[in-house]
Protein backbone atom coordinates (compact mmCIF):
# COMPACT_ATOMS: atom_id res chain seq x y z
CA UNK A 1 0.00 0.00 0.00
CA UNK A 2 1.43 3.46 -0.92
CA UNK A 3 2.92 5.41 1.99
CA UNK A 4 0.65 8.38 1.24
CA UNK A 5 -2.42 6.21 1.67
CA UNK A 6 -1.06 4.71 4.90
CA UNK A 7 -0.41 8.17 6.32
CA UNK A 8 -3.90 9.24 5.34
CA UNK A 9 -5.43 6.18 7.07
CA UNK A 10 -3.37 6.78 10.21
CA UNK A 11 -4.40 10.44 10.25
CA UNK A 12 -8.06 9.50 9.81
CA UNK A 13 -7.83 6.90 12.59
CA UNK A 14 -6.13 9.31 14.99
CA UNK A 15 -8.66 12.03 14.32
CA UNK A 16 -11.49 9.54 14.73
CA UNK A 17 -10.20 8.67 18.19
CA UNK A 18 -10.02 12.34 19.14
CA UNK A 19 -13.50 12.93 17.71
CA UNK A 20 -14.95 9.97 19.56
CA UNK A 21 -13.38 11.16 22.81
CA UNK A 22 -14.75 14.67 22.25
CA UNK A 23 -18.25 13.37 21.47
CA UNK A 24 -18.15 11.23 24.58
CA UNK A 25 -17.12 14.21 26.68
CA UNK A 26 -19.86 16.42 25.23
CA UNK A 27 -22.45 13.69 25.71
CA UNK A 28 -21.39 13.17 29.31
CA UNK A 29 -21.37 16.89 30.07
CA UNK A 30 -24.87 17.34 28.66
CA UNK A 31 -26.39 14.92 31.19
CA UNK A 32 -27.98 17.03 33.85
CA UNK A 33 -27.39 16.35 37.52
CA UNK A 34 -30.06 16.91 40.14
CA UNK A 35 -30.90 20.60 40.25
CA UNK A 36 -28.86 21.43 37.12
CA UNK A 37 -30.43 22.49 33.83
CA UNK A 38 -29.24 21.04 30.54
CA UNK A 39 -27.55 23.36 28.09
CA UNK A 40 -29.92 24.62 25.39
CA UNK A 41 -28.30 23.97 21.99
CA UNK A 42 -29.91 24.73 18.63
CA UNK A 43 -28.59 24.92 15.08
CA UNK A 44 -28.81 27.19 12.03
CA UNK A 45 -28.31 26.26 8.39
CA UNK A 46 -26.29 29.25 7.20
CA UNK A 47 -26.77 28.54 3.50
CA UNK A 48 -30.52 28.24 3.87
CA UNK A 49 -30.62 31.33 6.05
CA UNK A 50 -28.66 33.56 3.68
CA UNK A 51 -30.56 32.40 0.61
CA UNK A 52 -33.86 33.36 2.24
CA UNK A 53 -32.91 36.81 3.50
CA UNK A 54 -34.37 39.93 1.91
CA UNK A 55 -31.01 41.64 2.33
CA UNK A 56 -29.31 38.88 0.36
CA UNK A 57 -31.61 39.67 -2.56
CA UNK A 58 -30.63 43.32 -2.33
CA UNK A 59 -26.95 42.44 -2.29
CA UNK A 60 -27.32 40.14 -5.29
CA UNK A 61 -29.19 42.85 -7.23
CA UNK A 62 -26.42 45.35 -6.52
CA UNK A 63 -23.68 42.90 -7.52
CA UNK A 64 -25.57 41.92 -10.67
CA UNK A 65 -25.88 45.60 -11.60
CA UNK A 66 -22.13 46.03 -11.16
CA UNK A 67 -21.50 42.96 -13.32
CA UNK A 68 -23.83 44.32 -15.99
CA UNK A 69 -21.97 47.64 -15.99
CA UNK A 70 -18.70 45.75 -16.46
CA UNK A 71 -20.14 43.75 -19.35
CA UNK A 72 -21.48 46.91 -21.00
CA UNK A 73 -18.11 48.62 -20.65
CA UNK A 74 -16.34 45.58 -22.12
CA UNK A 75 -18.77 45.34 -25.04
CA UNK A 76 -18.38 49.03 -25.87
CA UNK A 77 -14.58 48.89 -25.81
CA UNK A 78 -14.54 45.65 -27.79
CA UNK A 79 -16.67 47.35 -30.45
CA UNK A 80 -14.17 50.23 -30.62
CA UNK A 81 -11.28 47.80 -30.99
CA UNK A 82 -13.04 45.87 -33.76
CA UNK A 83 -13.71 49.13 -35.58
CA UNK A 84 -10.01 50.00 -35.39
CA UNK A 85 -9.10 46.52 -36.65
CA UNK A 86 -11.41 46.97 -39.63
CA UNK A 87 -9.86 50.37 -40.32
CA UNK A 88 -6.37 48.91 -40.07
CA UNK A 89 -6.83 46.05 -42.56
CA UNK A 90 -6.79 48.06 -45.83
CA UNK A 91 -3.78 50.17 -44.77
CA UNK A 92 -0.33 49.32 -46.11
CA UNK A 93 1.84 47.58 -43.52
CA UNK A 94 4.70 49.86 -42.49
CA UNK A 95 3.01 53.01 -43.69
CA UNK A 96 2.85 55.84 -41.10
CA UNK A 97 -0.92 55.64 -40.92
CA UNK A 98 -0.79 51.85 -40.38
CA UNK A 99 1.87 52.15 -37.67
CA UNK A 100 0.03 54.90 -35.82
CA UNK A 101 -3.29 53.06 -35.87
CA UNK A 102 -1.65 49.79 -34.87
CA UNK A 103 -0.09 51.46 -31.82
CA UNK A 104 -3.46 52.96 -30.93
CA UNK A 105 -5.09 49.54 -31.29
CA UNK A 106 -2.52 47.83 -29.08
CA UNK A 107 -2.85 50.56 -26.47
CA UNK A 108 -6.65 50.27 -26.47
CA UNK A 109 -6.47 46.47 -26.05
CA UNK A 110 -3.96 46.75 -23.18
CA UNK A 111 -6.05 49.45 -21.50
CA UNK A 112 -9.17 47.30 -21.76
CA UNK A 113 -7.46 44.34 -20.12
CA UNK A 114 -6.22 46.54 -17.29
CA UNK A 115 -9.59 48.21 -16.78
CA UNK A 116 -11.43 44.89 -16.78
CA UNK A 117 -9.05 43.51 -14.16
CA UNK A 118 -9.57 46.57 -11.96
CA UNK A 119 -13.35 46.63 -12.37
CA UNK A 120 -13.69 42.89 -11.74
CA UNK A 121 -11.43 43.14 -8.69
CA UNK A 122 -13.47 46.00 -7.25
CA UNK A 123 -16.67 43.99 -7.73
CA UNK A 124 -15.13 41.00 -5.95
CA UNK A 125 -14.04 43.22 -3.07
CA UNK A 126 -17.53 44.69 -2.83
CA UNK A 127 -19.07 41.19 -2.77
CA UNK A 128 -16.77 40.12 0.06
CA UNK A 129 -17.53 43.28 2.05
CA UNK A 130 -21.27 42.86 1.62
CA UNK A 131 -21.35 39.23 2.73
CA UNK A 132 -19.00 39.83 5.66
CA UNK A 133 -21.28 42.68 6.76
CA UNK A 134 -24.31 40.41 6.38
CA UNK A 135 -22.63 37.64 8.39
CA UNK A 136 -21.98 40.15 11.18
CA UNK A 137 -25.72 40.87 11.22
CA UNK A 138 -26.44 37.13 11.40
CA UNK A 139 -24.21 36.87 14.46
CA UNK A 140 -25.90 39.86 16.10
CA UNK A 141 -29.39 38.52 15.34
CA UNK A 142 -28.43 35.07 16.61
CA UNK A 143 -27.16 36.60 19.84
CA UNK A 144 -30.43 38.47 20.35
CA UNK A 145 -32.42 35.31 19.63
CA UNK A 146 -30.31 33.29 22.06
CA UNK A 147 -30.72 35.85 24.83
CA UNK A 148 -34.47 36.07 24.37
CA UNK A 149 -35.10 32.33 23.93
CA UNK A 150 -32.60 31.16 26.51
CA UNK A 151 -30.26 29.31 24.15
CA UNK A 152 -26.73 28.66 25.36
CA UNK A 153 -25.32 27.77 21.94
CA UNK A 154 -26.38 28.30 18.33
CA UNK A 155 -24.29 26.05 16.07
CA UNK A 156 -23.81 26.22 12.31
CA UNK A 157 -25.36 23.13 10.73
CA UNK A 158 -23.14 22.04 7.82
CA UNK A 159 -24.40 18.48 7.56
CA UNK A 160 -25.98 19.02 4.14
CA UNK A 161 -22.86 20.44 2.44
CA UNK A 162 -21.75 18.08 -0.31
CA UNK A 163 -18.17 16.81 -0.41
CA UNK A 164 -16.07 17.79 -3.40
CA UNK A 165 -13.89 15.22 -5.15
CA UNK A 166 -10.13 15.54 -4.99
CA UNK A 167 -6.93 14.11 -3.59
CA UNK A 168 -7.04 12.13 -0.32
CA UNK A 169 -5.56 15.08 1.58
CA UNK A 170 -8.33 17.36 0.28
CA UNK A 171 -10.99 14.82 1.22
CA UNK A 172 -9.57 14.52 4.75
CA UNK A 173 -9.46 18.30 5.05
CA UNK A 174 -13.15 18.46 4.11
CA UNK A 175 -13.97 15.75 6.65
CA UNK A 176 -12.25 17.40 9.59
CA UNK A 177 -13.45 20.94 8.94
CA UNK A 178 -17.06 19.81 9.43
CA UNK A 179 -18.63 21.07 12.65
CA UNK A 180 -21.60 18.73 12.96
CA UNK A 181 -22.21 15.09 12.06
CA UNK A 182 -25.88 15.16 12.99
CA UNK A 183 -28.34 17.93 13.82
CA UNK A 184 -31.83 17.29 15.12
CA UNK A 185 -34.21 19.11 12.75
CA UNK A 186 -36.48 19.84 15.70
CA UNK A 187 -33.67 21.97 17.14
CA UNK A 188 -33.18 24.00 13.96
CA UNK A 189 -33.99 27.71 14.34
CA UNK A 190 -33.10 28.81 10.79
CA UNK A 191 -36.64 29.89 9.92
CA UNK A 192 -37.05 31.74 13.19
CA UNK A 193 -33.80 33.63 12.65
CA UNK A 194 -34.67 34.30 9.00
CA UNK A 195 -38.05 35.80 9.96
CA UNK A 196 -36.45 37.92 12.64
CA UNK A 197 -33.79 39.31 10.27
CA UNK A 198 -36.23 39.90 7.40
CA UNK A 199 -38.63 41.79 9.66
CA UNK A 200 -35.77 43.96 10.91
CA UNK A 201 -34.59 44.63 7.35
CA UNK A 202 -38.05 45.48 5.99
CA UNK A 203 -38.77 47.85 8.87
CA UNK A 204 -35.42 49.57 8.42
CA UNK A 205 -34.11 48.47 11.82
CA UNK A 206 -31.18 46.63 10.20
CA UNK A 207 -28.94 48.82 8.04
Amino acid sequence: MPSTTLRAIRTLAACAVVLATTIGFVAASSISSAGQAQEAIVSVNLGGLLSGLEETSRIRARLNAMAEDIRAYNDAKQAEIKAMQAELEPLEVGAPAHTALQEKLLTAAADLRAQMEVKTGLRDIEESKQYLHLYKKVVEAAEQLALQAGYDFILLDDTDIQFQGGAPQQTLAQLFTRRLIYANPDRDVTEELKTRMNNAFLTGASQ
